[in-house]
């Protein structure tokens, strides 16, 4: 999957938009992003976020800890967050590979491994 990066303090959902993405038009994509991904000043901005990610094609977001709204709601949906502290040393246009059981994303162009915490 090729790895679709955030800077710090962007907000997804008008980022996707912004762009003007069609349905599935990022699959084969993952985000990487920054600390407290998802956090919004309402709980419809926060659906909205979800489910702009979801209908763009990506099935994984990677970051340090997400907004614990975002996490509810994401998951509830079968977005796959991946809480990564390592999230920082992949980099935007990088291909990786996720092994939710293994806990583990390996990045294919650098060959390094970057272990999480498996969901239980």
């Amino acid at each position: 999957m090729k790895v679709l990066k955030f800077p710090k303090d962007t907000n997804a959902n008008n980022m996707i938009f912004e762009k003007g993405l069609k349905e599935g038009s990022l699959a084969g994509h993952v985000l990487v992003a920054d600390d407290n991904f998802g956090k919004s000043s309402s709980k419809e901005q926060v659906q909205k976020t979800i489910n702009a990610i979801k209908s763009a094609g990506m099935e994984y977001v990677i970051a340090p800890n997400f907004a614990e709204e975002f996490y509810k709601n994401a998951v509830d949906i079968g977005l796959h967050l991946i809480k990564c502290s390592d999230s920082k040393s992949i980099d935007k246009g990088d291909n990786i590979e996720v092994y939710l059981r293994e806990g583990l994303i390996l990045n294919t162009d650098t060959e390094q491994e970057i272990k999480f915490k498996p969901h239980s």
